[in-house]
């Protein structure tokens, strides 16, 4: 049922007091399976690609042994903190022209900000410092991708 049809019935009843029940019902099955066909192909978007920020985010985890549940956590610790920040990196890397910052924190409960500050760190650490720990873990996640 399109619009034009939904007007048209309402013009026929006289206004929305007299549309009887089963034409009021009707109208809202219509509505109801347009809304849930549009949330549905959303959705589905939404969680493929949200499953390659997941999946970056398990090798993440398992290449520095740091349990997931730890990297989306409030925690200071410095292992942690390479940990998430080294993610925000990859993902950056990998996944800058698909994923905003702000997508790429929504996996890890954080600002955008954030996400742009834990890949400067890392950036900063691989380059300026010259840090082959941190070279070493960017090639063993990058091949486990």
């Amino acid at each position: 049922m399109n619009t034009d049809e939904v007007d048209e019935l309402y013009k026929k009843s006289g206004g929305i007091k007299e549309l009887n029940k089963s034409t009021l019902k009707r109208i809202t099955q219509e509505i109801n399976a347009y809304i849930n066909y549009r949330f549905k192909s959303l959705d589905k978007d939404y969680t493929k690609k949200r499953t390659k920020l997941v999946q970056l985010l398990d090798i993440t985890s398992s290449v520095t042994k740091i349990d997931k549940e730890n990297i989306k956590s409030e925690s200071r610790y410095p292992e942690i903190i390479y940990a998430r920040h080294l993610f925000c990196y990859m993902a950056r890397l990998l996944y800058s022209k698909r994923f905003s910052s702000e997508r790429v924190g929504s996996v890890i409960n954080r600002h955008y900000s954030t996400v742009l500050y834990g890949a400067i760190e890392i950036e900063n650490k691989k380059y300026i410092y010259g840090n082959e720990n941190i070279k070493k873990d960017i090639e063993q996640i990058k091949s486990l991708l």
